[in-house]
């Protein structure tokens, strides 16, 4: 993996491919494996970036504010680093709130999007993490109490236990190993502390309820896991319904990693989205 310096921080990612620059940015939790039945197939067609993103699997860890605010300007300095012209943008969760905020504020700079599981702050408070994250909005002393349960190493362990289960709908992953690769993600000792800190910042997310689609927005595409526990699927809907992007797809019997659970057939829907939109050929601008 190649090494990115971020604010004097480390950042690693996978540089795969040649052609127009595909950008593939992970959930909270998890690293750029979560890609891994797309960067084989995409890596043939076009040039393939996976970071992990900071916070998260290799990259450093820093003792900040997880906010919308720093991985948006994450992603404008790892798109300049990268030299990546006019990319094409896909996330899940954060990695698609991310990818959107950058695309509102530089639409030019963005050749298209794919969005899974968008994270704003109304698809979280209505998923399984909304009462956790209404009482710490509510007060320091509850925000304070979560963050030292946090250090505990059983409390981690439980996380873990519960998480994987909550991240599959009914369809789950299809390889059965993977869940080893998470448990080892959340097993590293600052990984809660940096979980953490992001659903404490999750108001920095709220900025993306309710925003309207510009006249000059690239093409967008979102795709939700109907059995989505960790966010909204029925809220992303509403959002849908009220951003209008170009395609819109809810998967039945998956979840969180919808990406992983139907992979052909998100694979198929990315082939043809970026065919219609241009965004496919080897080489081509």
């Amino acid at each position: 993996m190649k090494t990115f310096l971020f604010r004097e921080n480390r950042i690693r990612y996978l540089d795969e491919g040649d052609g127009i620059p595909v950008i593939l940015l992970h959930n909270g939790g998890n690293d750029h494996a979560l890609w891994e039945y797309q960067v084989p197939l995409f890596e043939k067609t076009h040039r393939v970036i996976a970071p992990d993103l900071p916070g998260y699997g290799v990259s450093d860890r820093p003792r900040i504010n997880y906010s919308l605010y720093y991985y948006t300007d994450f992603i404008e300095a790892f798109i300049e680093h990268l030299g990546a012209d006019r990319p094409v943008l896909v996330g899940n969760c954060i990695g698609s709130a991310m990818s959107l905020q950058y695309a509102l504020e530089y639409p030019e700079k963005v050749r298209a999007l794919v969005l899974f599981n968008l994270a704003t702050e109304n698809t979280l408070r209505h998923g399984i993490f909304g009462f956790m994250y209404g009482m710490m909005e509510k007060s320091p002393r509850i925000r304070n109490v979560f963050s030292q349960v946090s250090e505990i190493e059983g409390f981690s362990r439980m996380v873990r236990m519960a998480g994987f289960r909550v991240l599959y709908g009914k369809t789950g992953d299809p390889d059965p190993m993977f869940g080893k690769h998470i448990e080892e993600l959340y097993g590293h000792p600052d990984q809660m502390k940096v979980l953490y800190n992001l659903l404490s910042n999750f108001a920095s997310f709220r900025k993306l309820d309710g925003v309207a689609k510009p006249d000059d927005f690239p093409p967008c595409c979102m795709i939700w896991g109907r059995q989505n526990h960790v966010l909204s699927a029925e809220h992303g809907d509403a959002f849908n319904r009220a951003f209008g992007p170009d395609d819109s797809y809810a998967l039945e019997g998956c979840g969180h990693m919808v990406m992983r659970e139907n992979h052909e057939e998100v694979n198929r829907i990315i082939t043809d989205f970026l065919f219609r939109n241009g965004a496919f050929f080897r080489g081509s601008k």
